[in-house]
C-alpha cells in the first residue's frame, strides 16, 4: 500500500496524483499543478521583496455551456485552419439537438448553438483554442510581473475557465480587465463578479482601498472572502497555515467516517488507500507543508490502516455475496 512516505518529489511520480494534476482529465498539457506554482511564486516574491503586485481571479459564468459555436468558428478561420476542416467541425456543430421533458409534456427538438458537449473530446481542444484567442487579444493592455530570475509573466494565465490576471500596477490590472471584459461581452459571454476576487499587494503588504468592477458590479477581495483557484486557496495572510491546518481537520473527520462505517477491515483498507491517500496528496503539492505535519498526517493515516483486522469477519462477509469495491480504473479505461 502507498503511504505518505514517498513524499516530496517522489509524489510527482506517483501514479496516484497523475489526474491530480490535471483538469477534466486533460492530459499532456499544463495542468493545475503548473499554474497554481507560477502564481503562488509571484505572490511569495513580492511579498518578500515588498514589492508590488496586482491579482484578479476571474469566473465565467457558465463558461462551457455559453460559448458560441460561431466564436468557435472565428477561432479557426483567425488560426487557418484548412477549410476543409473547419467545414467539418461546422457540419458536426450543426447537428447538435436538445430537447427538455417535464411531466408528460416534452419540447420539439431545438438546434443548439453555444455550449460544448460533455464527453466530447475535440470540444475541449477548441474550448481551449477560443479562450486563448480572447486572453492573447487582452494581453497587449499591460505587461506582466517579473521573477526575481528575471523572467517576464504573461499578464493574463488562463486555465480552461479559470482566468489568473497579475499585473505590478493597478492602472495596468483595470486596463486588462476592461479589454477582457470588452472581449468576453464582444464573444456573448460574461464574468461573475460575485464570484471572482482581487488582491493588491504595496510594498508586501495586502491593502484594500483599491477597488475593481465588473459591469458596475465590485470584484470582493481576498480579505473579504479568500478564493480557491485550482484547487488552492488564496486569503489575505498570504500564507498556508490556515489550508494545512483545515487538511488535518478533514483528515481526522474522513478517518472517523471510515471507522464508524461498519465495514470489514479489507474494504477499509481499500477506501484509505484508493479515497483518501489521493485527497491528501494534493494539498501535500500545492502547499508549503512542514515535514513534521506530513509526519503527523502519515501516522494518522498509517495508524487507520495498521488497526487490527477481522479476517474471519471480511471473509464471511465475502463469502455471503457482498459486492466487492471497485478498482480504480486504468489510464485505458473512464473514471
Amino acid at each position: 500500500m502507498l503511504l505518505l512516505g514517498g513524499r516530496s518529489g517522489a509524489l510527482m511520480f506517483n501514479k496516484v496524483t497523475e489526474e491530480l494534476q490535471k483538469k477534466g482529465g486533460i492530459s499532456g498539457m499544463p495542468g493545475c499543478l503548473e499554474h497554481t506554482g507560477v502564481v503562488t511564486q509571484l505572490i511569495r516574491e513580492a511579498r518578500e521583496n515588498k514589492g508590488n503586485l496586482s491579482v484578479l481571479w476571474l469566473d465565467l459564468e457558465n463558461a462551457f455551456g455559453s460559448i458560441p459555436h460561431k466564436l468557435v468558428q472565428f477561432t479557426l478561420t483567425k488560426h487557418h485552419v484548412p477549410s476543409r476542416c473547419r467545414d467539418l467541425i461546422a457540419d458536426y456543430y450543426s447537428n447538435f439537438r436538445m430537447r427538455v421533458s417535464s411531466g408528460a409534456i416534452t419540447s420539439s427538438w431545438h438546434k443548439v448553438e453555444i455550449g460544448i458537449i460533455t464527453g466530447c473530446t475535440i470540444s475541449v481542444t477548441l474550448f481551449s483554442l477560443a479562450m486563448n484567442m480572447l486572453t492573447k487579444s487582452a494581453e497587449p493592455e499591460c505587461r506582466g510581473p517579473r521573477t526575481n530570475s528575471g523572467q517576464r509573466q504573461p499578464p493574463i494565465r488562463a486555465f480552461m475557465d479559470d482566468l489568473t490576471v497579475m499585473t505590478e500596477s493597478v492602472p495596468g490590472c483595470r486596463w486588462i480587465l476592461k479589454g477582457l471584459e470588452e472581449l468576453v461581452e464582444w464573444a456573448r459571454m460574461r464574468f461573475k463578479p460575485a464570484k471572482s476576487r482581487s488582491m493588491v499587494l504595496r510594498k508586501g503588504k495586502v491593502v484594500d482601498k483599491f477597488r475593481f468592477n465588473i459591469a458596475d458590479t465590485a470584484i470582493p477581495s481576498i480579505s473579504e472572502k479568500p478564493v480557491k483557484s485550482l484547487g488552492k486557496v488564496f486569503d489575505c495572510s498570504l500564507r498556508d497555515t490556515t489550508s494545512i491546518q483545515s487538511t488535518c481537520t478533514e483528515l481526522d473527520g474522513w478517518l472517523k467516517s471510515v471507522d464508524k462505517s461498519g465495514l470489514p477491515g479489507k474494504f477499509k483498507a481499500w477506501v484509505y488507500q484508493h479515497g483518501i491517500l489521493p485527497r491528501i496528496l494534493w494539498p501535500l503539492l500545492v502547499y508549503a507543508v512542514p515535514i513534521s505535519t506530513v509526519e503527523t498526517l502519515e501516522r494518522r493515516l498509517v495508524g487507520g490502516v495498521l488497526k487490527p483486522i477481522d479476517h474471519r469477519t471480511s471473509d464471511t462477509a465475502a463469502s455471503r455475496g457482498l459486492a466487492a469495491l471497485p478498482q480504480p480504473a486504468t489510464k485505458s479505461g473512464v473514471e
